[in-house]
Order: C-alpha cells, then structure tokens, then sequence
C-alpha cells in the first residue's frame, strides 16, 4: 500500500507534536513521591533513574492510548472513509455461545489447548442454548466500510502479557460470534503470543517497545 504524500505529512506533523508535547511537559512530581511509589526501585536505581524511569513509563503509556491509535487511523482514513478509533462494538449473542467464549480462552490460557481458530468458531457455532444476552468490546481501530467486511484491529506491544494476551483472545471470539456467518476481517498485532494467535489473524504493527 502506497500512502498518499498528504497521508504521510500527516503523520510526521502527528509525531512531532506529539514530541512537542511530551518535551514541554511539566514534571508533577518529587523525588520524594517516586521514592514512596516505587520503594523497591529506589534501591537499585539512582534518583536520576526513578526520574527516567517515571518519564519513559509516561511516554509509553501515551504512545499507545494517544499516538498510535491517530496514526493507525490517519493511515487507514488513506483508503476508507469510516474509520474508528477506541470503538465500542456491541452484539446480541446466547449467553451458552458467551459461556464458550470465557471457557476457550481460560483454558488456552492454562495450557489446556493449542490454538485452532477454525475449531474454536465451530465450538462456539454449534452451541445453541441459553438466553440471548448483550456483550460490548471496545476496537482499537474499526474499519467499516473495509471492501472484505469489517476490520476490527488490536494494537499491541511486540510482548504484550498474559492477560492483555487472553483479553485480545477474547475480543476476537466475540467479534466473530457478533457476524458469525458474515466472514468479519480480524486482526492484531503479531504477539498475541503463540497460545492465542491463529493464522487468519492479519497483522498490525505499530509498536516496538
């Protein structure tokens, strides 16, 4: 995919005002605060390192709920025109499909199985019981009018830990349970680790952290 050049000037002013704003930043806290917040840091790292390492935790944690998410729909807004960041996505479900759902990741989760997208929808498709019930999941980024269906994207660090690991999983289930039977386009960043990846996941990379 090709950007358009008034795509690219987009996220290189993104990015740099980005930086504008972290550089000029006030510190709002003492040593004394970070000294109380991280007790046991303060025995191995220097004063100037509980700073830094306040800052970089700071920055990272902007990076993923403000930068990324604007470039992802800076660059996608380059060939659709209903793009969605931080997108809340609600589904009518049966609460028995829900219960396979929470059941299939707990126990890739703990080991109990590989993952299987394929045989993990044909569980939950053949479950036809229980009431039906509300289920919401929030997208990083949602692509409505995608040309193969609607994409729904998962931004996350190379090395994300378990529990982001078996939320995304979740997510996933419950989107394609949302359309069953309308082939959604899913997709994540790549490490949603070998427990909880499959093949038709697509792949976004944003982040290197």
């Amino acid at each position: 995919m090709v950007l358009k050049e008034e795509t690219k000037k987009a996220i290189i002013a993104e990015i740099l005002d980005f930086a504008r704003v972290i550089s000029e930043k006030k510190v709002e806290y003492s040593l004394n605060d970070l000294k109380k917040a991280f007790p046991f840091h303060s025995l191995f790292f220097s004063d100037d390192a509980l700073f830094a390492f306040k800052l970089q935790r700071s920055i990272v944690t902007r990076l993923g709920m403000q930068l990324y998410p604007k470039i992802a729909k800076i660059i996608a807004c380059d060939r659709y025109s209903k793009v969605h960041v931080n997108y809340e996505i609600k589904g009518v479900i049966l609460e028995e499909k829900a219960n396979m759902i929470e059941k299939i990741v707990t126990e890739l989760r703990q080991g109990m199985r590989r993952p299987n997208i394929k045989r993990e929808l044909s569980e939950i498709e053949s479950v036809k019981g229980g009431k039906e019930i509300e289920r919401t999941i929030i997208a990083d980024v949602f692509i409505e009018d995608h040309e193969e269906g609607p994409l729904f994207m998962e931004i996350k660090s190379p090395r994300p830990n378990l529990d982001v690991c078996a939320e995304t999983k979740k997510k996933m289930l419950y989107f394609r349970t949302f359309f069953e039977g309308e082939k959604p386009k899913l997709s994540s960043d790549s490490h949603t680790t070998r427990l909880f990846s499959d093949k038709s996941t697509r792949i976004l990379c944003l982040s290197n952290i």
